[in-house]
């Protein structure tokens, strides 16, 4: 048996995945920041929340993406 590496597809979703949380995480500091300075909590709440799901998505497209990503094993 011979490892191989499936560099295919999956090495572009690693990298938008990790953008994406990286966005995630941008806007989640902007939010709170915005909840510091005072902005309606109702409404800072709604976007803080998008931008967890947004982040929890991206993170299972990750884990996906690394998956895919792991050594195959072939018989050659």
């Amino acid at each position: 048996m011979q490892g191989t590496f499936n560099h295919g597809p999956a090495l572009p979703g690693l990298k938008a995945a990790r953008r994406t949380i990286a966005d995630c995480d941008r806007r989640l500091n902007q939010y709170h920041a915005a909840l510091d300075a005072g902005a309606n909590p109702a409404t800072v709440a709604a976007w803080i929340s998008q931008a967890e799901a947004d982040k929890s998505a991206a993170q299972q497209q990750l884990i996906a993406a690394n998956a895919a990503r792991r050594t195959v094993l072939t018989d050659e």
